[in-house]
This record gives structure tokens, C-alpha cells and sequence, in this order.
């Protein structure tokens, strides 16, 4: 879809067909499954601007939202740096911004944070424009992102997951934390999958309990930071509305996995836990993002391996001998391929482009941010 006036899709009324709270279904009553998706939390960064294009900021997300700002100008506070000014609204919406001249190479820069309790009574069509407006009209970059689905049916335990996770039957992530309770009172239960430095977590916990009987269901919640929710957020405002529900919660079961670990060393071929495997395909699928890495060129490759590698190799030349040493390194060499991954031909293509040396018939590599399970086939299909 293409915005040729974003001011008035941004006022634009919400479709009758799209009203109510945040959340939207993403199965019904599939196989036994009820679950819901929804965006919970949005914060992102703003770049340099005028005062005056705080101010049309201000008023923007209050009469989008219908909330109201208390401006704290003058009155700084913390919010990973230090901020010289902040405001905040009643619905819990935070902006945290310098004034021109303010805060070093920081000046006229900004940070908004959108809270559950700022996007609960939100449609969930609505919630997606604010998203896209944001971004269009105020240059924000997406720098957390928490989408949540919401298990009303409870089909997954939390021994099931505190079991796998004691089995390492589990795969995208290391570190954990397992609660068994939030309280004598409370009860509940929370197991965060993921460190809490890495750019992405999924924590799985009692809702009814955080909420205090409020939302009664189990909470798969997904935790992106930087590029990773910057990704996740710019593919979401691409796919087709009739699939934001579809592709969101593609998006939290892609974070993580539990597998049957076994003697099997590649993930990709270690089988789903049936358990995982019913949820995912309730859902449809799962989308992995990942952060582009820098692509080592030829010359880098060279130097690594002469001052890493080549001392070892005429150590062991030393100690069998030159037929010894060349018939064990050929072998070496010639066996090499069969554990190529992506990684590998895209790098060969790549040299081979550095060095004019590519033919005509092969192809450009690309690597796909999505895990093995690839797009999801319904959103080729409506595309």
C-alpha cells in the first residue's frame, strides 16, 4: 500500500471491521488452541529535530491515542542516558528528548515509549497506523519491540517448558531464569528464555497471575531490541492487515525453539517437541530475524589464517613429514565441503565478485532472515 498522504491516513478513522482492544485472534478454537497476538510494548528513537517538531509530536499522539502529556520541560531524567527534558501522559506514554544545544552530540534528539497501558484500548488495526505514522512522519527508529501471545487455553505447561530447558532440549538460547512463583499469594510462574543483553528474549509466564485474575491465560512474549525489533516492526508494516495477526505471532515463535537434542549437532535437523511443534503449527509458522553480520573479505581471510593457523600446520609438517603432511591436509581439504553451510557459498560468490571471477550463471547470494521454515505460505499466497 502506498501513502500518498499520510496526514490523512494518520487522522483516518478506524475500520469499523477492526475495533475493540489490541488484540487480535490468531487461531480459532484450532485443534483446541485459543490464542490471541498483539503489540505491547513500542519504543523507539527519534532524530534530530526542531522544537517545534516536538511540539506537532505532542499533539500527533494525543489526539491519535486520546491521551493528554504533562510536559516536564527543564526536568531531566534517566532513560538509558540522561535526558534533559520528559514528558508523560496519563495513559503512561513516555518521550524523553534534548532541545537544541542540549546534551552534546545528543542535541534535539528524542526517545517515545509506548507501554501496554498506552496501546491496551487500541485496535489492533490502530495500534499498526500509530507504528507506521511514527515512522513516516517523525523518522522514528524502532529500538523495542514486545509482542505477546496470550494462551487462553493453556495447552502448554510450564513443566513441559522447565523440563525441556533442564534437558537442554532447547536451541536459539542459553542462558535462563526459572520462577516457580510469583508469591504465596499469587502463584504464577516465569521462565525467561534468552539473556536479558541479548536483542531478543521470549518469556513464558502466568498472565492470570502477573495480572492479578485480570487476563486469564498463559503469556508467550517476545522481547526485541535494536535491529532485531527494527526488522520485525518494518516486515510488519509490509505484510497484508488481514495477516498482522499471522505474521506477529510467527514472529514470537520464531524466537526460541525446543528440539529433541539427541546425538543430532545441526539444529536445523533436530526434531521439533511435539509439544513446540502443536504450538507452531497452530500458529501457522515462525519467523527468525538476524542481524546482517560483516562478511570477511579474502584478504582478511588470508591474514587470519597465516597468523592464526599456519604456525600449527608447520608444526605438524614438522612431525609427519612432507608426503605425510600433504596427503593428510589434500584429505582435509577435499572433505571440507561436505560441512559448508550458507555462510560458506556466500562467501566463495562473494570473493569471486571481489575478483572478477564470478560466471555469468551464478547467482547472487542473498541470505533470507527467516529460519528453516522460511515465509509463512499464506503471506506468498496473499501477495
Amino acid at each position: 500500500m502506498l501513502f500518498t498522504d499520510m496526514t490523512n491516513y494518520c487522522q483516518a478513522s478506524t475500520p469499523s471491521s477492526n475495533t475493540g482492544s489490541n488484540y487480535q485472534n490468531v487461531t480459532e478454537d484450532s485443534f483446541g488452541w485459543n490464542l490471541t497476538v498483539k503489540v505491547d510494548w513500542f519504543q523507539g528513537t527519534m532524530l534530530p529535530f526542531p522544537t517545534t517538531r516536538l511540539e506537532s509530536l505532542v499533539k500527533f499522539v494525543e489526539k491519535f491515542t486520546k491521551d493528554k502529556f504533562l510536559v516536564h520541560s527543564g526536568k531531566g531524567q534517566y532513560k538509558g542516558k540522561a535526558w534533559a527534558n520528559h514528558a508523560v501522559s496519563a495513559k503512561g506514554c513516555r518521550i524523553w528528548y534534548n532541545l537544541p544545544g542540549e546534551g552534546g552530540d545528543r542535541a534535539g534528539h528524542g526517545l517515545i515509549s509506548f507501554p501496554g497501558s498506552a496501546l491496551a484500548n487500541l485496535p489492533a488495526g490502530k495500534v499498526r497506523r500509530l507504528v507506521l505514522c511514527l515512522k513516516k512522519q517523525f523518522g522514528i527508529k524502532v529500538t523495542r519491540a514486545d509482542i505477546a501471545i496470550d494462551d487462553y487455553s493453556k495447552k502448554i505447561s510450564f513443566t513441559q517448558v522447565r523440563d525441556a530447558i533442564d534437558a537442554d532440549n532447547k536451541a536459539n538460547f542459553s542462558k535462563g531464569k526459572i520462577i516457580e512463583n510469583f508469591g504465596e499469594e499469587r502463584g504464577g510462574f516465569s521462565i525467561v528464555c534468552g539473556s536479558p543483553k541479548s536483542n531478543r528474549q521470549l518469556i513464558f509466564y502466568d498472565k492470570n497471575a502477573e495480572s492479578e485474575g485480570q487476563i486469564n491465560a498463559y503469556r508467550w512474549e517476545a522481547r526485541l531490541k535494536d535491529e532485531i525489533a527494527e526488522k520485525a516492526i518494518n516486515e510488519w508494516l509490509e505484510v497484508p492487515e488481514k495477516l498482522s495477526a499471522q505474521y506477529l505471532a510467527a514472529v514470537v515463535s520464531g524466537v526460541v525453539s525446543f528440539v529433541e537434542r539427541g546425538k543430532e549437532k545441526n539444529i536445523s535437523r533436530m526434531k521439533e517437541l511435539p509439544w513446540w511443534k502443536e504450538f507452531k503449527d497452530a500458529i501457522g509458522s515462525s519467523v527468525r530475524h538476524s542481524v546482517q553480520r560483516v562478511r570477511t573479505n579474502l584478504k582478511k581471510a588470508k591474514k587470519w589464517i597465516n597468523r592464526q593457523v599456519a604456525c600449527m600446520l608447520a608444526a605438524i609438517k614438522e612431525v609427519v613429514g612432507e608426503e605425510g603432511f600433504t596427503n593428510w591436509i589434500s584429505n582435509q581439504i577435499d572433505e571440507a565441503p561436505e560441512r559448508f553451510n550458507e555462510s560458506h557459498y556466500a562467501r566463495i560468490i562473494q570473493w569471486k565478485h571481489e575478483h572478477s571471477i564470478l560466471g555469468d550463471d551464478e547467482p547472487v547470494y542473498n541470505r533470507s532472515t527467516y529460519d528453516q521454515s522460511g515465509l509463512l505460505p499464506s503471506l506468498q499466497f496473499a501477495q
